[in-house]
């Protein structure tokens, strides 16, 4: 399901966790012409953290996540990326090794190219150098916002704002309610915020007492958005 808001502004949310900065439709086409399609299944590893990338990817379809293993061997995600997205395009740029590891976590369509020939597009097209430009500064500046909000917001606004995020991108009507159509648990949210999970258990038992939330066959509700994003404004304040 594509986001339902593809531009998400680095200021109104935490810090660009859900990378959504579409190619826009013409270089979408003419990254398709260059490069080649593939399909990859639910949790095949697109690449390793240390490993210098051959291709870029264009998400056609799907979901790709960033993650890392912390020193106990747990798994944190870093970004969750979305359709219609790049990933690994300034890597391939400047020919340097990846950071984190990526891995599909479903059914995805890519459509990757090399090195040499997106140079190439690059140098006989302004406008797919500025989208790629533009794609590449998206994440930077999202960075730059999440140790910001980091380090000027607690944990309540945080998750209050992440789930918001989530209601935009995946979130479905349900019996007055705004369902995220994701299977988001506890331990996902501690590792995307950088936070203990006890306090983002303590967090969601207060939002659900303030009625703001509820979980139904596992799947996170929002009561009403709006008056979360409210409540978020209270946070904030």
């Amino acid at each position: 399901m594509p986001c339902k808001n593809p531009l998400l502004s680095t200021r109104d949310k935490t810090g660009g966790i859900l990378h959504t900065c579409y190619l826009l439709p013409p270089m979408r086409e003419l990254f398709e012409k260059s490069g080649s399609l593939k399909t990859v299944r639910n949790n095949t590893i697109i690449i390793e953290a240390g490993e210098i990338p051959q291709y870029c990817y264009l998400i056609k379809k799907g979901r790709i996540i960033g993650y890392d293993y912390s020193s106990t061997g747990d798994e944190k995600t870093y970004t969750v990326i979305l359709p219609h997205s790049l990933f690994l395009e300034a890597n391939l740029i400047a020919n340097q090794p990846s950071s984190v590891n990526f891995r599909a976590v479903r059914l995805s369509e890519l459509i990757f190219i090399d090195r040499q020939t997106l140079l190439k597009q690059m140098a006989n097209d302004f406008n797919f150098t500025l989208d790629i430009v533009k794609s590449v500064s998206f994440k930077y500046f999202s960075s730059l916002n999440q140790v910001q909000m980091l380090k000027s917001h607690d944990a309540a606004w945080m998750l209050c704002s992440q789930l918001l995020q989530f209601s935009d991108c995946f979130g479905v009507p349900h019996g007055g309610k705004t369902m995220i159509r994701e299977k988001i648990n506890q331990e996902i949210l501690s590792s995307l915020l950088g936070v203990s999970r006890m306090t983002i258990v303590r967090a969601l038992e207060k939002f659900k007492k303030l009625g703001l939330i509820d979980k139904i066959n596992g799947y996170y509700c929002i009561s009403d958005t709006q008056r979360m994003r409210r409540y978020l404004e209270t946070l904030d304040e």
